[in-house]
């Protein structure tokens, strides 16, 4: 689990975010303390960004893909920090060649189906459990169990 802290008055910010990095693989989990989560979005102007949560985006690395837009912003500034957002994420989807469109689409599909499949997984489970319990179930259970998640 990542920590981050912002810390704001009149005349500064201040951001802070642990290192702690879980990587999980089949029965095996490890904690490395050697992650960096806060970058610098901008090399000439004081603008910044924490990240959680997953390593990469689309399978490359956050930490490089800040490198090349903070690379393409060059000295560019923007009067609000809003700006500095909006541009990262327009940096992100509007014909970067590094997420081609085809490429864009095959990781929502991708993702689009690791939910659904999760959900599944989760309905099964419950109706699995409810028939060990019960001995059976009816369909007014498997609709009750089906909306509830």
């Amino acid at each position: 689990m990542t920590a981050e802290i912002v810390i704001m008055n009149k005349t500064a910010v201040a951001l802070a975010t642990d290192s702690a990095v879980t990587i999980e693989q089949i029965e095996d989990r490890k904690v490395y303390n050697s992650a960096n989560k806060l970058f610098t979005l901008s090399k000439y102007h004081p603008v910044g960004i924490m990240l959680y949560g997953g390593a990469d985006f689309m399978g490359i690395p956050w930490e490089s893909i800040i490198k090349i837009y903070r690379s393409e912003l060059g000295t560019h500034k923007f009067n609000a920090l809003e700006e500095y957002a909006d541009n990262f994420i327009d940096f992100l989807g509007n014909g970067n060649p590094l997420f081609l469109d085809s490429e864009q689409e095959e990781y929502l599909r991708g993702t689009i189906f690791s939910y659904f499949y999760q959900i599944r997984e989760e309905i099964f489970e419950e109706v699995r459990s409810t028939i060990d319990d019960e001995g059976g179930i009816e369909d007014s259970q498997i609709e009750r169990i089906t909306f509830r998640l």
